[in-house]
């Protein structure tokens, strides 16, 4: 079957997972190529892929806002802090069995209110308008 093409209308917004695919190549190009917007690439952290979207929608949203004029930022919500390290997401073991995705999945809600601080993932979403 064919995947869904991703939404342009004003007002529309891309679900999640094609946010992840799809703008985020071009919006890095797009931002890479331009001379003054640099991203230090040595770093234990900077040189990773988890980093660019804190970069380019909390430390650069300016240069991004003055980049793509017509993409509006209207959600940026880290989370995921325990649960991917738990799972074996930096090694190749996890380091807790299947069943106790639920108990630390609970374990981990209770940490929402640091999740600005911690979360290693995002979920974002911009909304495209016409005005020019």
């Amino acid at each position: 079957h064919r995947a869904r093409a991703p939404a342009r209308r004003h007002g529309s917004h891309l679900p999640p997972a094609q946010v992840g695919r799809h703008p985020g190549r071009g919006v890095r190009r797009a931002a890479l190529a331009e001379k003054d917007w640099h991203f230090a690439t040595t770093g234990p952290l900077s040189g990773a892929n988890g980093a660019i979207p804190w970069l380019v929608f909390k430390r650069d949203i300016k240069k991004f806002e003055h980049l793509f004029p017509l993409l509006k930022l209207t959600l940026f919500k880290p989370h995921t802090p325990f649960r991917y390290l738990l799972s074996g997401g930096l090694s190749f073991y996890s380091l807790f069995p299947g069943f106790m995705f639920s108990p630390v999945t609970s374990f981990e809600k209770l940490f929402t209110p640091l999740f600005p601080k911690l979360g290693m993932f995002q979920t974002i979403k911009l909304v495209k308008s016409n005005a020019q």
